[in-house]
């Protein structure tokens, strides 16, 4: 882990904030205290492929070019690859992999559509979208709470998110205000 975040704190940062929603929503669905653990280190490690990625591309301000998200979206393959020697679970393992796949399939880096997304995987997905809309970037201010669950929701409506996953997170979100 150390040179993942000597590499990218901000990118660390993200993940642990990602992780802390994911477990919340993972604990209002019907899994055990295993699978939880299994979904929240896959949650933890969702990024740690950005290692790979050059910080000339991680940081950069303006948007990026063609082939520099196609070398950003190589990152939960590099990320799996990595993790490779670790005895982690499937579920694990499909988080890490499969978090920006979408239900209609436009996703990567696999275009696994609909329920063949894992729940975990599914729920990944939207925390990360809601932590990534409300947090600083390079390219923009964060976004406010309901702003960024308003962007969501339209995820949700062009078929991209789960919607009973984004209905879980913003129950959730609205608890915490």
């Amino acid at each position: 882990v150390a040179p993942f975040i000597s590499h990218d704190y901000k990118t660390y940062a993200h993940c642990m904030h990602v992780f802390i929603y994911s477990v919340a929503v993972f604990h209002t669905y019907d899994m055990t205290e295993s699978e939880v653990f299994e979904f929240g280190l896959g949650a933890l490690l969702h990024d740690v492929g950005k290692a790979k990625i050059p910080k000339r591309i991680l940081n950069k301000r303006g948007p990026l070019t063609r082939s520099e998200r196609e070398i950003v979206k190589e990152h939960p393959v590099h990320g799996v690859s990595m993790c490779a020697h670790l005895p982690m679970t499937q579920n694990t393992i499909n988080c890490i992999l499969f978090h920006h796949e979408t239900l209609d399939g436009s996703g990567y880096p696999a275009g696994i559509q609909g329920e063949n997304i894992p729940i975990g995987a599914r729920i990944l997905a939207v925390a990360e979208a809601y932590i990534s809309l409300t947090s600083n970037r390079p390219y923009r201010d964060p976004w406010d709470g309901n702003a960024a669950l308003n962007e969501i929701g339209k995820y949700v409506r062009t078929g991209k998110f789960d919607p009973m996953v984004v209905d879980t997170l913003s129950e959730i979100v609205a608890e915490l205000n």
